[in-house]
């Protein structure tokens, strides 16, 4: 697995701080929610990607990632697994977090909520409801949340792009591109900012819709 770089233009949000929003009569409250809607699933899926780790001192590691999401109820059920199909990792993420195979690196309390909360980031829609909208370097951005936490969502008709910020501070980033025909990307990546850093970059094998 080897990731390619970037060929297509993403959408951009300031990494630096919060931004300051620009206010535009074309962008009404409707529109921004509707717009910034396809930046998460809207049904239960059952997604497996291959995944390609990077921590600090160059250190790399593949693994493929499978994961049962629900969106309505807002649960998830995950699992990380070696190439070689060993499990190395599966919990689950509801009102709290359940984990039932932690092996090596993975076993630390931290690790698994990191884990379960980057997941949520990428794949399930904000809890908190819109605070502001407006756009930012031509894009619509919903944000959501106020104070220590703020999550801005710009999205745009071919990726998307989320950014978390607590305490004024960008602690991660989440993209997405090339969506098929139901809105599921095929790649995404995200990036983990401070001292613990690290990126991820998933790049989907299967997406299955899963009837209730």
């Amino acid at each position: 697995m080897r990731r390619l770089i970037f060929i297509i233009p993403l959408i951009v949000l300031s990494c630096s701080g919060v931004p300051v929003l620009k206010q535009s009569p074309a962008v009404t409250n409707a529109a921004a929610c509707e717009a910034c809607a396809g930046a998460s699933i809207a049904r239960p899926i059952r997604l497996v990607h291959s995944i390609e780790a990077a921590f600090k001192g160059n250190r790399r590691a593949f693994m493929i990632g499978i994961t049962v999401a629900d969106p309505a109820k807002r649960t998830l059920d995950s699992a990380i697994m070696s190439l070689e199909g060993l499990v190395l990792f599966q919990a689950k993420y509801g009102k709290e977090i359940t984990v039932s195979r932690a092996v090596d690196l993975f076993s630390s309390p931290q690790f698994a909520e990191s884990m379960m909360n980057d997941i949520t980031l990428m794949l399930l829609p904000p809890q908190t409801g819109m605070s502001a909208f407006g756009t930012l370097r031509g894009s619509t951005v919903c944000r959501y949340g106020s104070g220590d936490e703020i999550l801005d969502i710009a999205a745009g008709a071919d990726s998307w792009k989320k950014v978390l910020y607590r305490e004024g501070k960008c602690v991660r980033t989440a993209k997405a591109w090339s969506f098929d025909e139901r809105g599921i990307p095929a790649e995404m990546e995200l990036v983990a900012r401070g001292e613990s850093a690290y990126s991820l970059y998933l790049k989907l094998i299967s997406a299955e819709e899963i009837l209730r």
